[in-house]
């Protein structure tokens, strides 16, 4: 089910750590070129900018290419038909540069094989199932986004995937009186209950007397590498969710419900009032106390935002100061803030540092980086090596 080899993706996140250690001086230039032919990959990778690049031309190309081949064929009544075999194209290309030329999300496979699932599911809906409710789209677009989250472990289909399990659950929240009052703590269960998915898939293997079975071990961990950037965006979209869904502004309704046609749960009860002012601000301060003691740098990330939502939120509600002096006294606040974070953080301060993760350890002691480098630059003995078979002479000045 896997579209990129998975042990040639293992190569490729073992030579990624080889990098980074050698960055900072854990590994010798020696020592990482005998990685990387121990390890080889032949993926066809380019640079992030090139890839947004290619990313965008390649959408443009394909939109271009429906538009022309549709004046070209004219597929009138046919036009469920014509969406399909444009959508298997796509995603046909996109197999054939990822297995003849080792293309590995270097933009153009990504942008074809989100082009493909586009087109091959309005084709799905336009030809065969034209009546279809907004749920049964749901189902049918999860069907869809679920399998090819599992052969091509892509972010944005993985974030196309939540979305619609988002858009399914709420969608049948609104069809009944009871749920469109029940939204937003539905909305914070299920992003809680997703979180814990994503971590217990993150979790590593239990340690186990019997042998390694294909479904632990090493082949669970290539796995896990394989869809490691899913899994970090399923952590991220699902603590966003809850956010969202806890904060007061966004519960209450205000604009937002009359978008959505949701209730204002400020017409509720007090309780109910003072529970999402206390949602508001507490889950942004348990992302920052998570963050802190795990030392996890998207709970902390997420922490300051959500904090910066909950006190505009007060602000919105109960606040005094005009929104121009307001915003001009938090910025003032924030650059301060973060003036005096850098400037404490040159120094480690229980671990936590300004270094950046891939620059040289500057402030790791010297004795420390000099025991690592002596300690990572023994080299195995050669294999003909053996004890008393060696020649001495001259106090061993000369000899095997």
């Amino acid at each position: 089910m896997n579209a990129y080899n998975a042990n040639t993706h293992r190569n490729r996140a073992v030579l990624a750590q080889t990098d980074r250690w050698h960055q900072t001086a854990l590994l010798t230039d020696a020592q990482r070129e005998a990685i990387r032919s121990a390890y080889p990959s032949d993926f066809r990778e380019t640079n992030f900018i090139t890839e947004v690049g290619l990313f965008v031309f390649t959408l443009i190309v394909g939109g271009g290419g429906f538009i022309l081949f549709g004046e070209l064929f004219e597929p009138g009544s046919s036009i469920g038909w014509f969406l399909l075999i444009y959508g298997i194209g796509a995603i046909g290309a996109a197999e054939w540069l990822i297995h003849r030329h080792r293309y590995y999300r270097n933009g153009i496979d990504n942008a074809l094989v989100i082009i493909g699932i586009i087109f091959v599911l309005y084709g799905l809906f336009s030809e065969f199932w034209p009546d279809s409710t907004f749920w049964q789209r749901c189902v049918l677009a999860g069907a869809v986004l679920g399998t090819a989250v599992i052969r091509y472990g892509d972010p944005l289909l993985m974030i196309g995937l939540l979305g619609v399990i988002y858009g399914l659950v709420f969608e049948r929240l609104l069809s009944n009186p009871a749920g469109q009052t029940s939204w937003p703590f539905v909305g914070m269960g299920l992003s809680a209950g997703l979180y814990w998915l994503g971590k217990a898939l993150q979790a590593e293997p239990k340690p186990s007397s019997t042998p390694r079975s294909s479904v632990s071990g090493l082949s669970r961990d290539t796995l896990q590498i394989y869809y490691a950037d899913v899994l970090i965006h399923i952590d991220w979209f699902t603590l966003i969710a809850l956010l969202v869904c806890g904060n007061y502004f966004v519960a209450q309704g205000g604009e937002t419900a009359g978008l959505f046609g949701l209730p204002k749960i400020g017409d509720s009860t007090p309780l109910i009032r003072r529970l999402f002012w206390f949602t508001t601000f507490g889950i942004p301060l348990l992302y920052g106390f998570l963050g802190l003691r795990n030392q996890d740098r998207t709970l902390l990330i997420l922490a300051c935002f959500g904090m910066a939502g909950a006190v505009q939120t007060a602000r919105f509600y109960v606040g005094v100061l005009p929104q121009s002096v307001h915003w001009a006294i938090t910025g003032a606040v924030l650059v301060l803030a973060a003036g005096l974070l850098i400037r404490w953080l040159r120094t480690p301060k229980h671990t936590f540092t300004d270094t950046p993760d891939d620059a040289l350890s500057d402030w790791m002691p010297l004795a420390e980086t000099l025991t690592v480098n002596q300690i990572a630059s023994v080299q195995a003995q050669p294999p003909d090596f053996r004890f008393g078979g060696g020649d001495t002479g001259g106090g061993g000045a000369e000899g095997r």
